[in-house]
């Protein structure tokens, strides 16, 4: 696992971890390709966003391929936050009445994963993904 702390000025570093994944074990698969770097960066996005209120300092990253499923696993200190049991009211709003941006994250995270997993163990949060 890769440890990055949490702050504006690692968070290009983070997110190119999924970039070179892809360079390297699922190149030829584009789609699949776009399913994992939309749900990481979702998931990461949301971990930066948040570390603040959630008194979050790192996080640890992990994505491996297996049989042509990427498996990603992120681990991040703070408070508990279950991204698997939340749901954004917005997402059942038209677009035409969406006044705020987001809302969907989560959403597509759950649509696009075969697994979508949370577990809070020892005071870290972990969620596991396979893509």
């Amino acid at each position: 696992m890769i440890e990055i702390k949490l702050d504006s000025a690692t968070i290009n570093d983070a997110l190119k971890i999924a970039d070179d994944f892809c360079k390297n074990s699922v190149e030829k698969e584009k789609e699949l390709c776009f399913k994992i770097k939309l749900v990481y960066e979702e998931l990461l996005t949301n971990i930066f966003k948040h570390s603040i209120k959630l008194g979050s300092t790192f996080v640890k990253i992990e994505i491996k391929n297996r049989d042509g499923t990427a498996l990603i696993a992120l681990v991040y200190d703070g408070s508990e936050f279950d991204p698997t049991n939340y749901r954004d009211k917005r997402v059942d709003e038209p677009f035409s009445e969406k006044k705020e941006e987001g809302g969907f994250g989560l959403f597509l995270v759950a649509q696009f994963s075969k697994r979508f997993e949370y577990e809070r163990i020892e005071g870290l949060n972990k969620i596991y993904v396979e893509v």
